[in-house]
Formats: C-alpha cells, sequence, structure tokens
C-alpha cells in the first residue's frame, strides 16, 4: 500500500530542507524524499554567497557579445555543447529576448528584496541552529583601472536601486585584505552580502525540519509521478509508493525529467559549476572575494578556502571535467596570495537549473493543481532558499504570500494554447 503524506517534497538541497522546515514550522505533516544524502547536489560545493551585488539575472544587456568572445577561450568562464535539443533551442532563444535593460532591472530589484528577506531568515536560523552565517560583504578584485572603473560605474548603477557599495584604491585593498598580489589595481565593497559553508546549514536545517516534526527520508529515489485527472496521484520511488495532498517539486536540475512525464515541459537548463576546496586554506579571511576579471569567487568556509568558477551548459552531465578546473589556481593566484597547495584541493562539480530569464519557477502549476514548484534557482539557489520555504509555506496554507509571485509563475514560458 501508499504511503500518505499530507505534503511531499522532493529534493534535499537547500530549497528542499527550507520548504520542509518552512511547512513543518507551520504545523503541516511533511515528508522529505532525497536520492542521495541530503545537500549532495548543486548545494554542497557553490560559493556559498547570500548576496545582493551579483542578485541580477545572468540574462543582461551585453552578455551575449561577452558569451561570444568567451567560447573562442577552450578555457574561458562560459562552455556550451551544440546539441540538437528543441528545448535548448528555445532555452537560448528566450535568453537571448531577456538580455534587455528593462526585464534585467525588474528582475533585479525583485531579486534583490527576495534576497534581503532571504538574509533576514538565514540570521534567524542561525541564531537557533549551528552552522555560521556571515554578514561580512564581499571585496570584488580588479586587476587594471580599465576594468576597475567599468565595476565602478556598474556598481552606481547598482546604488541606483539602492545596493550600496564602495570604490577602493590599491593601497586600501590590501589594508584590508593582506593576501591581494600587486596585481589587483583596486576593489569594489559590497557590504550588505554574506556567506556561509553550505552542507552544514542544509544538514542544520534538516535537523531543524525534523525537529518541527518532519520526515527526512534519504537515498530514496523518485522512479515517477503518477497521474490522475489533473493532479499527481502517486509519487513511485525506489522505496515503495508514495501519495500526498500536495507535492512540492525541489529537485533542481532533475526536475524537468519528472515534470516531463506529467507533460509539463520546465524550460530549465543544467548549468555545470566547478570548485576546488582547500583544506586550511582561509588563513584568518573573513569575507570572500570576488574575481571580476577572472569570473570566479574566493570563500572561507569553516576554516577552508573555495574557489568556484565556470558555467558549462552540457545537459545533465556530472562528469568532472579536469580540464575546467586545472587553470583556476593559476588564475586566482594572479589575485590573491594562498596558503596551501592546490594539488590536494577537493575537485567538485554539480548542475545549477537555470531559466531563460534568471527567476525561479516558484508556485502551483495551473495543469497539475496539487504540483508546486519550487526549482530554477540559477546559480542564486542557496541565497533564495529561506524566502522560498516560506513563501511555498505560504501558499499552501492559503495565505497571502509576501512577495507577488507572478514573475516566478512555473508556466511562463510556455507557447500561448491556439
Amino acid at each position: 500500500m501508499a504511503e500518505r503524506d499530507e505534503i511531499l517534497v522532493i529534493g534535499g538541497g537547500a530549497v528542499g530542507v527550507c520548504c520542509a522546515y518552512e511547512l513543518a514550522r507551520a504545523g503541516r505533516s511533511v515528508r522529505l524524499i532525497e536520492r542521495g544524502e541530503l545537500c549532495a547536489g548543486c548545494s554542497a560545493g557553490n560559493a556559498g554567497l547570500v548576496p545582493t551585488s551579483v542578485c541580477g539575472p545572468i540574462a543582461e544587456p551585453g552578455v551575449i557579445g561577452k558569451a561570444m568572445r568567451w567560447l573562442r577561450d577552450p578555457e574561458g568562464p562560459l562552455r556550451i555543447k551544440v546539441r540538437a535539443d528543441p528545448k535548448l533551442v528555445r532555452w537560448l532563444w528566450l535568453f537571448r529576448r531577456a538580455c534587455n535593460e528593462h526585464t534585467w532591472r525588474r528582475s533585479l530589484i525583485y531579486t534583490r528584496d527576495l534576497m534581503r528577506a532571504s538574509q533576514k531568515l538565514f540570521a534567524e536560523r542561525a541564531a537557533e541552529s549551528d552552522f555560521d552565517y556571515h554578514q561580512n560583504g564581499i571585496l570584488v578584485f580588479y586587476r587594471t583601472a580599465e576594468t576597475l572603473e567599468k565595476g565602478a560605474a556598474a556598481a552606481r548603477v547598482l546604488a541606483g536601486m539602492d545596493i550600496r557599495s564602495e570604490v577602493l584604491d590599491a593601497g586600501v585593498v590590501r589594508q584590508r585584505d593582506p593576501r591581494a598580489t600587486n596585481q589587483v589595481a583596486g576593489a569594489i565593497y559590497f557590504p550588505e552580502d554574506a556567506h556561509l559553508d553550505p552542507p552544514p546549514f542544509v544538514e542544520a536545517m534538516g535537523r531543524l525540519a525534523e525537529k518541527r516534526g518532519a520526515r527526512i527520508q534519504t537515498k530514496t529515489e523518485v522512479l515517477a509521478l503518477q497521474v490522475s485527472g489533473d493532479k499527481v496521484s502517486a509519487v513511485e520511488t525506489t522505496a515503495g509508493t508514495f501519495t500526498a495532498e500536495r507535492i512540492v517539486l525541489a529537485a533542481g536540475s532533475w526536475s524537468p525529467r519528472l515534470a516531463d512525464r506529467l507533460g509539463l515541459p520546465l524550460l530549465i537548463e543544467p548549468a555545470k559549476g566547478y570548485s576546488l576546496t582547500l583544506a586550511g586554506g582561509a588563513n584568518g579571511c573573513t569575507h570572500p572575494v570576488r574575481l571580476s576579471d577572472a569570473r570566479m569567487v574566493v570563500t572561507p568556509m569553516s576554516g577552508n578556502l573555495r574557489v568556484t568558477a565556470k558555467l558549462d551548459l552540457v545537459g545533465l552531465n556530472l562528469d568532472l571535467d579536469e580540464r575546467r578546473v586545472r587553470n583556476l589556481p593559476q588564475l586566482a593566484g594572479e589575485y590573491l596570495r594562498f596558503k596551501g597547495d592546490f594539488s590536494g584541493a577537493t575537485r567538485w562539480c554539480g548542475l545549477r537549473p537555470l531559466t531563460p530569464d534568471g527567476l525561479p519557477l516558484l508556485g502551483p502549476h495551473p495543469r497539475a493543481k496539487n504540483l508546486i514548484l519550487a526549482t530554477g534557482h540559477g546559480i542564486l539557489g542557496l541565497g533564495l532558499a529561506p524566502i522560498t520555504g516560506r513563501l511555498i509555506a505560504q501558499l499552501i496554507a492559503g495565505e497571502q504570500p509576501a512577495f507577488d509571485l507572478e514573475l516566478m509563475r512555473p508556466d511562463r514560458f510556455e507557447r500561448p494554447s491556439r
């Protein structure tokens, strides 16, 4: 017989555990299922940022031209595997269409407010748990006066949208961060940004959810979603069949594969990112550093140091391509002096679920009434996880959500019916 729950959450990353926590906190009967362990997906090895400085969508004005230049460099920040996939073609077309000033500004302001709401929730959860949450800001390093001036111009645009910053010359940069090399021409400091170590956060949220009554079930892979009429009637897994009044789909880049079986085409493209984590390499550093010209992030985490970079649109492919990580220490070393040898660093890659306009898919799907989507957060999944969980709980409770969810409507990329 199928096991029945009030709410079933599919996915045990940052978004999934925050949904489970908020639902359990609201008094709901919740079960979370995860095919591996908690934080086994893209939450595990990311940069750990909770930022307002880079909360705008990847689809920004001028990014197409930059992308064409990056694609010519085999070790550059972007790689796209061309494949005969109509969904990829449509994704790229809609991405190109979203690269305009109006859409970018609207999305940035919207995501800025979501991120600030998340920051408050992070601080609240850190006060009642055992994960570290640091709101020390971020330094963005530049290697030339020209790129620093371009960065300062971009920062002035952000200042007009209430995202504060401070431009620092090379001397002040080295006072703030003695690890900076002589090749750093200057930096911009964004005081509002925060960071954390993702696995301790996800694990802590799992424990908080269980304390509120949620059931966390790992090593349980979803095999299929069964449909009856306009509802998901059952969820087939490797641990048996489950039924629930509501299904929350928070499976990141694997969400489209499950939704496809329901005839719901979710336009999410997996974007592979890479990281190297150097044990004991933080060397007293208290803030992340973004290496603007190299498009990399260096983050201190629990005494360790993590270098993250790259964006590969190569489908559901989790092979770690050594060519994409081998030059990261050299590139980062042009900006920062490191303590330790990266030859022994832990290598990682993971898939970030990107939508064409950079905003998540959040809310009920109109063609599957009991299916609630909480996916497609791209590179901001960790940062937006707490507010996503809160919004999902409000939706299921029939309350007015704290934010207007129209911009994140799950069916917004579907072609209108004839």
